[in-house]
């Protein structure tokens, strides 16, 4: 809870801000802060600054606000401030109080991340930032970069992802949407998030046009289990991505492997070698499948072996 000092200080920097006195008040911000984290006042620092970052946000100063922003997650890991609903929220309202294009923002949701990362339970970062921050760039049209939030995201940035892909593809006018599913769902999978991927699938072929749809075909993953009626697409990509998605729900190795080779000709279309390294890492993160190892140059051993003997010898000879 901030003191009745503070307060007043935040007041009073307000009404410079709210006087127009931008570049005053910034450097005001500045001064008090340093002063409190000097002597490790750290909670009266990072409420100063969070206000004073919203505030100038607010007022269309995005390269002072943007400052401030990044002070007060330096503040936090100064004062080593965890991961929780408060210092999370700070954080989410001033991603939010950025104008779309402020040169200032990336930095700000790198550094977010980072702290998110370092004092936070999930190596890769908070979902629920990372949510946050894939929505606000799906929203801009920044199609990759949300992309990589959301797959760090929930399990409502999973469905977000689903939509953001079919949108892309529409956009991009891609002769097979399917290939951007492919890739949201594989990713999903090879970190084996079963329901991430089956949420992102699912929210992209319910917005699929009547005109993509095709009838129903009977799967039967194993000869001691019942068949069911799988909905299938005009894009084989799509109905390859449905295919792997079966194959690891219901543990149907065998069928994996023949979806692998019958479909090879669709899923080495486009990013080949991208698809390569995630359908070998699903296989071996679900069934045990080992990697192949790297194919060597034979051409460059035979040579490297050559040189290798040629200077053993030449140690030979020298000893003689």
């Amino acid at each position: 809870m901030a003191s009745r000092g503070t307060d007043k200080q935040r007041q009073k920097l307000q009404k410079s801000v709210e006087d127009g006195n931008y570049y005053e008040a910034h450097q005001m911000y500045r001064t008090v802060a340093r002063r409190y984290l000097a002597q490790e006042k750290y909670a009266p620092a990072i409420e100063l600054l969070y206000s004073g970052a919203g505030l100038l946000l607010k007022h269309g100063q995005g390269g002072s606000g943007s400052d401030l922003s990044v002070y007060m997650l330096d503040a936090y890991e100064q004062g080593n401030v965890k991961v929780d609903e408060e210092s999370l929220e700070r954080v989410i309202a001033l991603l939010h109080a950025y104008p779309p294009g402020e040169a200032g923002r990336k930095k700000f949701i790198q550094r977010a991340v980072t702290w998110s990362q370092k004092y936070g339970d999930v190596p890769t970062g908070d979902p629920e930032l990372h949510d946050h921050i894939g929505t606000v760039l799906w929203k801009e049209k920044n199609y990759a970069e949300a992309e990589k939030h959301l797959l760090d995201g929930t399990d409502d940035s999973a469905t977000k992802l689903g939509q953001l892909e079919l949108e892309w593809a529409t956009k991009e006018r891609s002769d097979d949407a399917g290939a951007f599913i492919a890739r949201a769902v594989f990713q999903y999978l090879a970190e084996k998030k079963i329901q991430y991927a089956t949420l992102a699938y699912t929210a992209f072929t319910a917005q699929l046009p009547t005109s993509l749809k095709a009838k129903p075909v009977a799967f039967r993953p194993s000869p001691s289990e019942s068949s069911i009626d799988v909905p299938t697409f005009k894009s084989p990509m799509i109905n390859f991505t449905n295919f792997i998605l079966l194959c690891v729900q219901r543990d149907a190795v065998d069928l994996y492997k023949m979806a692998l080779e019958k479909y090879q000709h669709v899923w080495t279309l486009r990013d080949k070698e991208m698809m390569t390294d995630l359908l070998q890492t699903i296989g071996f993160v679900f069934f045990n499948i080992p990697k192949p190892k790297p194919q060597t140059n034979m051409m460059a051993e035979m040579m490297r072996s050559m040189f290798m003997g040629q200077g053993n010898v030449n140690r030979r000879a020298d000893v003689d």
